[in-house]
């Protein structure tokens, strides 16, 4: 999932005080992370993370920095220090296009290598190891599996208006329950955020409409203003933004998620990193708060990941290759995923460590038709102009329009799609 702000994560490596090994040698350099994870349960999540780091590596002190991240700054941040020789050891970043600028600039080491030590091919299933790979070489490791295509709701709100979520598997019965609630007094039934949030509830849409048409518009096939999907999709959209909240353009994620958990809103279209922010606001999941799939993506599995690469040109990467193995691992993915409220990309986790809705985004993880999310399925290209479009629709309400814009997306950007998905 993309944020708002990149942090800058910096773990001193001192001598250890007791002779435990593995204790890191004296004048070691430190280690260095960049990660855009600043919400309350992305942070509890890291610290986890760091945990596990120490206890294999003690004698860890440790400085977090925030660095802002506006409109492709990580990139110019790591270019400057590649070019200055002092790159970081380790970056958080979306699999998929996102990491091919990266790449393409040559600041991106791959990690065959560490795949191979770990044995990350035997539990990380196939579309999961496509998103990591490039030219035939894996670049990234991935830390977590975060479900798209999911409807977060407050359940006293529900319950309080006789509306029953399981019945709401098509868009026509959702819109019939947003009416009904905004009939009972609740202004704004649904909530949105910033323009990522409505490009990811409109993958959402193109889901419900079939996997080939998904994947259809994820190799960019979809280029006409009067292709009848783009058209069924838009008036879904159309009718959705209907039952939204009017400050939605630029609004973060969190606050309009706390307005779900404090009951002003019913809805909320969101990833499952929504699902550690309801508990860290001390909400319990079933009682309080809940989730189903969007309507219409049943056996479907809407993914982002969030993965570790490693930049080219480190003169010693002993440290990153520690980070990168930790995170690689059983215990660090199970120690950073519990409190994030996501799923491990491993296949094997602790069962028992997780929560209840885990649990359920686990085995249907293992049951459903995955496929990436927009912003790891398409280059940063037409992801940049697709959002302008549909956040500018959701205001102006002009189908033809943002089919028009939409459509000119896809065509102005065809020799970005270097890559072709296989979803089915």
């Amino acid at each position: 999932m993309r944020k708002c702000a990149y942090l800058a994560l910096t773990l001193i490596l001192t001598r250890a005080a007791t002779a435990a090994p593995p204790a890191a040698p004296t004048g070691e350099a430190p280690l260095v992370v960049y990660h855009w994870w600043a919400s309350s349960s992305e942070t509890k999540a890291l610290g986890e993370l760091v945990q596990v780091f120490k206890a294999r590596y003690p004698g860890v002190t440790e400085k977090r920095t925030f660095a802002p991240d506006r409109g492709g700054t990580l990139f110019t941040i790591l270019q400057g220090l590649t070019r200055a020789g002092k790159p970081p050891d380790a970056i958080v970043m979306q699999t998929g296009y996102f990491m091919r600028p990266f790449i393409d600039e040559g600041l991106l080491a791959p990690l065959d290598d560490l795949w191979a030590s770990e044995g990350l091919e035997k539990v990380v299933p196939p579309t999961l190891r496509a998103m990591h790979a490039f030219d035939g070489h894996y670049y990234s490791v991935p830390i977590d599996v975060q479900r798209t295509n999911l409807v977060w709701y407050n359940k006293t709100l529900l319950d309080k208006h006789g509306i029953d979520p399981a019945t709401l598997t098509t868009w026509d019965r959702f819109f019939d329950a947003a009416a009904r609630l905004r009939a009972a007094g609740v202004r704004t039934p649904v909530q949105l955020a910033a323009s990522w949030t409505v490009a990811q509830l409109f993958e959402s849409i193109v889901a419900s409409l079939g996997i080939a048409a998904y994947e259809d518009w994820a190799n960019g096939k979809i280029r006409s203003a009067t292709d009848p999907r783009l058209v069924e999709a838009l008036g879904v959209l159309e009718r959705y933004s209907g039952f939204v909240n009017k400050d939605h353009a630029g609004l973060e994620w969190t606050v309009a998620l706390g307005r779900v958990a404090r009951g002003e809103s019913a809805f909320y279209a969101m990833g499952d990193w929504a699902n550690g922010e309801f508990r860290a606001a001390g909400l319990a999941y079933g009682k309080d708060y809940s989730a189903f799939v969007a309507p219409g993506t049943r056996g479907l599995y809407g993914v982002t990941i969030d993965s570790f690469v490693q930049p080219r040109g480190l003169v010693r990467p002993t440290n990153s290759n520690r980070w990168l193995k930790v995170a690689a691992s059983r215990e660090g993915q199970d120690a950073f995923n519990v409190p994030k409220g996501s799923i491990p990309a491993r296949t094997d986790p602790t069962l028992a460590s997780y929560d209840a809705y885990q649990k359920s985004a686990i085995a249907a993880f293992k049951q459903s038709v995955i496929y990436p999310t927009f912003g790891g399925a398409m280059p940063g290209v037409y992801v940049r102009d697709l959002e302008a479009a549909l956040e500018a629709f959701v205001d102006h309400g002009d189908a033809r329009r943002a089919a028009t814009a939409v459509a000119n997306a896809a065509v102005s950007s065809q020799r970005s799609f270097t890559r072709a998905w296989s979803l089915d």
